[in-house]
């Protein structure tokens, strides 16, 4: 229950459990009643892969690690050569949960790449992350 009709967002803090549905129901209520109108939301909840490794394996190549989730659907790697993944931004989509390691080629010889992981789960077209 939120008290405040300004507040617009909800984090739910207790969400922790990988690979759990959780289902969330928004109604609006006044001092009148309950609105008759609500919306459902379904999101899934997937812990974050451990990136154990992201090594220059070769000249412009990067080959990354990182623990499974059995949870997962498969992976979604981000590289960049920002820090802050503002710029020269590039995803690289591993669909198998059971793949841990990605190698990509074709990077700018004696720069610094920074790299991120996050799983998904694909329902039926929807992917949740």
């Amino acid at each position: 229950t939120i008290g405040s009709g300004a507040t617009v967002t909800f984090t739910d803090k207790k969400a922790a459990t990988n690979g759990t549905k959780y289902t969330y129901k928004v109604v609006a209520t006044a001092s009148t009643g309950t609105s008759t109108l609500s919306k459902s939301v379904t999101a899934y909840r997937l812990a974050v892969p451990a990136l154990k490794t992201a090594k220059n394996t070769a000249a412009k190549k990067i080959k990354a690690t990182w623990s499974k989730n059995a949870k997962a659907t498969g992976y979604e790697m981000q590289y960049s050569t920002s820090s802050s993944f503002t710029s020269g931004k590039k995803t690289v989509t591993v669909t198998s949960a059971s793949t841990v390691s990605k190698e990509v080629t074709g990077l700018t010889k004696g720069k610094t790449y920074y790299v991120r992981l996050r799983a998904y789960k694909k329902v039926g077209s929807v992917k949740y992350y």
